[in-house]
């Protein structure tokens, strides 16, 4: 998707003007703060008990700076972590515990078309990672090597959860403000633009983070993103096409059955291989 058509006017007023920096999601200051943005692990704990005691081969893709790719290792399990930002990797270097650096392995690379030589007991595509894949294609690539990359009685795990209706009400846009303090008179303030474009089922998002260092804002960064709310019917195809089978759908991570008339909330599938006929 192209960039010009997700910045917001004022905002590409700012990088023609030589005001900001551009920077792309997930990466450089947005590596950093991500830890500080992301929080919870109802998700991971409900990862820990569907993959059980193992010892089991796990691949997660878009696996950030290690929130669920540390605690699956430090159960026991062999964890590939997926991202194609290195500046992630690097915040997850340093994170990971000297214990289970050897059951870590860190890959950069593309979730939408990666080849790893081998197979796993569980691929997880976890909390709302599946945003990301703006497009059809960019989908279906991705459960394309998902696919390839399952043992025979493996399991694919995607989780995301449904927009609310005021998000999705978000037509004209709004914009928050957000403080995030590292250390005494250092930190970050994030300008967050929102805006649901409803033809395109978009969320169009632009981040304008200004850097205070001991007191002052030093630097400005903008990056504009965009996730794109699938439904629940639309993934199931998804998968299907690519030659899985979707096995379970729940509604939330205690394992209560989705309802197909749930208008928010989340949505956790479960898919294997397709059986032989």
């Amino acid at each position: 998707m192209n960039v010009d058509e997700l910045l917001q006017p004022e905002l590409a007023r700012l990088l023609a003007l030589g005001w900001a920096e551009l920077r792309k999601d997930y990466h450089g200051i947005n590596a950093r703060l991500y830890d500080s943005v992301q929080a919870g692990s109802r998700d991971v704990e409900y990862y820990l008990e569907t993959i059980g005691p193992g010892p089991a081969a796990v691949l997660e893709l878009g696996s950030g700076t290690g929130r669920a790719a540390i605690p699956i290792a430090e159960a026991g399990h062999t964890v590939y972590a997926l991202d194609n930002s290195p500046d992630m990797h690097e915040v997850m270097r340093g994170k990971v515990p000297a214990p289970v650096s050897d059951r870590i392995v860190q890959v950069e690379a593309d979730m939408v078309d990666f080849s790893l030589g081998m197979t796993f007991d569980f691929v997880i595509l976890g909390l709302n990672t599946v945003f990301a894949l703006v497009e059809d294609a960019s989908r279906r690539g991705c459960f394309r090597s998902v696919s390839r990359h399952l043992k025979p009685e493996g399991r694919f795990i995607l989780d995301f959860m449904l927009p609310s209706a005021s998000l999705m009400s978000n037509k004209d846009g709004s914009y928050d403000l957000s403080v995030y303090q590292e250390s005494a008179g250092c930190g970050c303030v994030v300008v967050t633009y929102n805006r649901y474009d409803p033809g395109r089922r978009l969320s169009v998002l632009n981040f304008l983070t200004l850097e205070v260092i001991e007191g002052r804002f030093c630097n400005a960064y903008i990056t504009p993103a965009a996730e794109y709310y699938p439904s629940v019917d639309e993934i199931r195809q998804a998968i299907e096409s690519t030659g899985m089978e979707v096995i379970e759908t729940l509604g939330n991570y205690d394992g209560r059955p989705f309802s197909d008339t749930a208008e928010d909330g989340d949505v956790i599938m479960v898919a294997r291989l397709k059986l032989p006929e």
